[in-house]
């Protein structure tokens, strides 16, 4: 074997002609007597080609075992790398004549197949011809087997591709019909006020312009925005309907997301409490909560606006705000106490008291989870009493997983879980 025989060539950068095929050549030395030691299974050590790493296997076929045909394999060690290849195989004499000269193509899928037959003649090549010194094919009992590769890229048109599948196009539709004037059946008209100032009084005073058009459909009303859809059963078909003491970008983002569109962030943080109002005012309930939650996290308590902010919870039923001063009046009662006139104002009710226990106990709670959860015993309280010192973030996520009303006070939420309980075990006896 000539010293040209191990000249490897490296590239450096890309070349200037197409590298396609790569070849590589495996001498399997003293073969006859490894064949012998092994058992009839050799393979080669692990080599580069076509940017993965393979190795060739050498077994006897075990169905002739007086004269053993052999199956000689390309193993791919990478099993999950998705290829598809084009390949030959060669083993000649030392004449240069062919035992083997095979060529096929062979894809790899995602879970790796591990060999390519690359000998499987009819009549099959037997071990016992390669050995044979009258068939010249070793040197100096050296097996030479020579393995081109090169990765095929096929046709993105005929490239096999998951089967495309529309999606339902109800969800951009009903964005589409927003104010859509051809058409709608009703016709709202949102006045706005215009401020202007004199400057001989140095007054301010507001003008009245023109009112905003919106156009809607009752139907659609009727399902999301029900106190809307209340106020066009007197109406006749686009008959004007006034909206007053809601500013015209407000009820803008109130509409629109009645037709599943979304309230920019930055515009809640703005307008939080402007969309809390005219959601609750026409019934839009998740449109409210979602106002409610950016609401609290821009507010800064403070024992002069604390007090302020409790009457404004309790007048809209929000349940998440009242928990936020809650927890703010037990963290800072003596501060509170000593500073806030107001507090004679606070609302008189059961449920206030109620909820200032609540927050006591939460607070309680939260310092002592770990403690709790490792003495946990029978006489624990129930899945009823938990609901009662649960946050109201946890209430509300429990409901709407088990298809529930999430607006509410946290006396409607936690009765609406105990009654949805409830429901559950009378379910389960009657089924016994």
């Amino acid at each position: 074997m000539s010293s040209l025989d191990r000249v490897t060539d490296i590239d450096v950068r890309t070349p200037p002609y197409p590298q396609e095929w790569e070849a590589i050549r495996v001498h399997f030395h003293n073969f006859k007597a490894e064949m012998q030691k092994n058992h009839g299974n050799i393979k080669s050590q692990e080599f580069d080609c076509c940017g993965t790493k393979w190795y060739i296997n050498i077994r006897v076929r075990v169905d002739d075992d007086d004269n053993p045909a052999l199956r000689i394999n390309a193993c791919k060690v990478d099993t999950q790398t998705l290829m598809c290849m084009d390949y030959k195989a060669t083993i000649k004499d030392l004449d240069g004549g062919y035992i083997l000269n095979k060529e096929r193509k062979l894809s790899f899928n995602r879970r790796g197949l591990l060999g390519i037959d690359i000998i499987w003649e009819e009549p099959p090549i037997k071990l016992s011809y390669l050995v044979d010194p009258s068939n010249n094919i070793l040197e100096d009992g050296t097996l030479t087997i020579e393995l081109s590769m090169k990765v095929h890229t096929p046709n993105p048109s005929t490239r096999p591709c998951k089967p495309f599948i529309p999606t339902n196009p109800i969800n951009n539709l009903m964005p589409s019909m927003f104010n859509d004037e051809e058409t709608a059946d009703v016709l709202f008209e949102v006045s706005q006020e215009e401020e202007t100032s004199n400057i001989s009084t140095r007054k301010s005073k507001k003008a009245k312009v023109s009112p905003v058009r919106y156009y809607a459909h009752r139907c659609i009303l009727k399902l999301c925005a029900p106190n809307l859809a209340d106020l066009c059963e007197s109406s006749d078909r686009l008959t004007p309907i006034p909206i007053s003491g809601v500013k015209p970008n407000i009820f803008h983002h109130l509409l629109h997301y009645t037709y599943g569109g979304k309230v920019p962030i930055n515009e809640l943080k703005l307008h939080a409490k402007d969309i809390i109002n005219a959601s609750d005012m026409y019934g839009i309930t998740n449109l409210k909560l979602e106002a409610e939650v950016w609401y609290t996290k821009c507010l800064t308590l403070s024992p002069e606006n604390v007090m302020d902010e409790l009457h404004y919870a309790e007048s809209k039923n929000l349940a998440l705000l009242k928990e936020m001063v809650m927890d703010y009046l037990v963290e800072n009662s003596t501060q509170i106490i000593n500073k806030v006139s107001s507090l004679d104002n606070a609302p008189e009710s059961s449920s206030l008291i109620r909820d200032m226990l609540t927050a006591i106990s939460m607070s309680r709670n939260d310092s002592t989870t770990a403690a709790a959860g490792s003495t946990s015993s029978a006489d624990d309280d129930s899945d009823h009493q938990k609901y009662r010192t649960m946050r109201v973030s946890a209430l509300r996520r429990i409901l709407h997983d088990r298809g529930l009303g999430v607006d509410g006070s946290r006396e409607v939420l936690v009765a609406a879980l105990e009654k949805s309980d409830l429901k559950e075990e009378d379910g389960k006896v009657s089924a016994e």
